[in-house]
C-alpha cells in the first residue's frame, strides 16, 4: 500500500510540475487549464496503479472493470442495441440485417417491441415484425429466468443496414476461453466487460465472470475465434448457487448466468433463413421444437 501511495505522490508532483512548466510558457495556455490537464493525469495514473473497486453485485464480489465503449460505430459494438419492450429496458444484438437476439426474459408478450441501434452515427428505432422464443418457454413467475431457455429471436420487416452481416454465432465454447460481454446498463450508454472468461458450461448455462448488471440482459457474450469475435452465449441472470437449475453446487466467487446459444445455432439460423428468403410478409409459422443433444454442442 505505501508503494502504491508512493507513486501517486510522486504522479501528482509530476503532474502539477509539468502544469507549471505549461502555464510559464505563454499566455495562449491559461493557468487553469494546465492545473486541470494535471488532474487528468493524475487519475489516468491512479486508475493504472490502483485495482478495480469491488462492488457487490448479486450473490458474489466483482472487481468491476466494465468500462464505456470507445467506439459504438466499430464492429462488434455497432451490432449491439437497446431493446424496448412495454416497461422492460434491456439490450439484443444483431445476427443479420434483419434478425437479433435478446433474452427471453426481456420482451413483453402482450406490448410491442422496439430495437434502437446506431447506422451512420444516427440513432435509429424500428418495431420488431415478429418474436420468434423456443418451444416451449415460460415466463418466468418470479425470481430469476430460467437460463437454460432464455433466448427471443427479433425478426425485422426490411433489412436495418445495406450490407454486410451479423455477429456471428461460434460453433463451440469451451471452457477458460477468454470472453467479453456487451451490454446497456440501465438507461446509461454501451458498455464492456472485457478480461474475463468461461468459468463453467452445463445443461444449457455458460457461467463467467463477465460483470452485467440490469438492462445489459439480451447482450451478447463473446468469445475470441480466429481473431473474430463470436457470440457464445445471451446475458441472462446472476448465479445463484442455491438455484437447482444450476446442476450443481458451484461456488465460484464471481459468476453470472449467459443462455448457452451454441447448441441452438442451426435452429436460430434456419429461423433467420426461412424469415429473410420468404417472397411476401405472411404470419410466421413456428419452427419444430429443436432436438438438443450433446452431439449439437
Amino acid at each position: 500500500m505505501r508503494s502504491v501511495k508512493a507513486a501517486l505522490l510522486g504522479l501528482i508532483w509530476t503532474a502539477l510540475a509539468g502544469a507549471s512548466a505549461s502555464a510559464a510558457q505563454g499566455p495562449e495556455i491559461s493557468l487553469a487549464t494546465s492545473f486541470n490537464n494535471a488532474l487528468i493525469a493524475v487519475n489516468q495514473g491512479r486508475k493504472s496503479l490502483l485495482k478495480p473497486r469491488a462492488v457487490k453485485v448479486g450473490y458474489f464480489n466483482y472487481d468491476d472493470n466494465r468500462t464505456p465503449v470507445p467506439d459504438s460505430s466499430k464492429n462488434p459494438y455497432n451490432m449491439v442495441g437497446r431493446l424496448i419492450s412495454g416497461g422492460k429496458i434491456c439490450t439484443a444484438f444483431l445476427i443479420s440485417r434483419q434478425a437479433a437476439l435478446t433474452a427471453a426474459h426481456c420482451v413483453d408478450k402482450k406490448e410491442r417491441s422496439f430495437f434502437e441501434y446506431q447506422s451512420n452515427g444516427l440513432k435509429k428505432k424500428v418495431l420488431a415484425a415478429q418474436v420468434v422464443f423456443l418451444p416451449g418457454y415460460q415466463n418466468p413467475a418470479g425470481g430469476a429466468p430460467d437460463s437454460r431457455e432464455d433466448m427471443a429471436i427479433l425478426l425485422f420487416k426490411n433489412p436495418l443496414f445495406p450490407s454486410g452481416e451479423g455477429l456471428s454465432i461460434a460453433s463451440e465454447v469451451l471452457i477458460g476461453q477468454a470472453a467479453i460481454a456487451v451490454g446497456f446498463p440501465g438507461r446509461n450508454g454501451e458498455e464492456i466487460s472485457p478480461r474475463c472468461s468461461i468459468r463453467n458450461i452445463a445443461g444449457g448455462v455458460i457461467h463467467s465472470d463477465c460483470a452485467t448488471s440490469p438492462g445489459e440482459s439480451g447482450g451478447p457474450l463473446l468469445i475470441g475465434s480466429g481473431g473474430k469475435w463470436r457470440v457464445a452465449g445471451i446475458v441472462s441472470s446472476e448465479l445463484d448457487p442455491n438455484d437447482p437449475r444450476s446442476g450443481w453446487n458451484y461456488s465460484d466467487e464471481t459468476a453470472n448466468r449467459f443462455c448457452d446459444i451454441v447448441p441452438y445455432k442451426n435452429w436460430i439460423l434456419s429461423v433467420m433463413r426461412r424469415w429473410e428468403n420468404r417472397k411476401a410478409q405472411r404470419l410466421f409459422l413456428s419452427e419444430p421444437s429443436p432436438s438438443v443433444t450433446a452431439a449439437n454442442r
